[in-house]
């Protein structure tokens, strides 16, 4: 089995038992060969606490991805945090996801 094949089954394991602190340390023990993008989806599948998943977005390179990893997730502070100092692109998109999550706040009242 390859060292990225055993990485993946290994996290999956920790995210399918909700072995937080255990996925934490695997994450943090040595660079991760699979990416932390493989991370953030497999805790977004299990329906993993937002701290966690913003554990493993904030780890992303690209603030691009970073900004919607965050808004997929709910976490629009963190959203438009990540977008301020990015391209355009990512300001918008986190900008009118706020925007369109503040009108169904509204509209449901």
């Amino acid at each position: 089995m390859s060292k990225y094949h055993s990485d993946w089954v290994e996290a999956a394991a920790f995210v399918d038992e909700h072995e937080w602190n255990n996925l934490e340390l695997f994450a943090n023990d040595k660079r991760s060969p699979i990416g932390y993008l493989l991370f953030v989806e497999l805790c977004q599948q299990c329906g993993a606490p937002k701290l966690e998943l913003s554990k493993y977005v904030a780890k992303s390179s690209d603030a691009h991805q970073r900004a919607e990893l965050y808004t997929q997730a709910g976490l629009f502070p963190e959203a438009q945090d990540t977008a301020a100092p990015a391209s355009s692109a990512s300001k918008s998109f986190a900008t009118k996801a706020v925007l369109y999550l503040e009108g169904l706040k509204l509209n449901s009242t």
